[in-house]
């Protein structure tokens, strides 16, 4: 089954949300759990 530019368009929206979601679902669980280590929050925030 080949799959259409539209198909491409959409499953690339998908995953730019899942990426935008995962970044917004990250950073303040990493703030919490970490919150003194500054070493560990800058690799979560890059």
């Amino acid at each position: 089954m080949k799959a259409s530019p539209t198909d491409n368009r959409h499953l690339q929206w998908t995953l730019m949300r899942l990426q935008q979601l995962e970044v917004t679902n990250q950073k303040p669980a990493a703030i919490q759990i970490l919150p003194n280590n500054l070493e560990c929050n800058s690799i979560n925030y890059t």
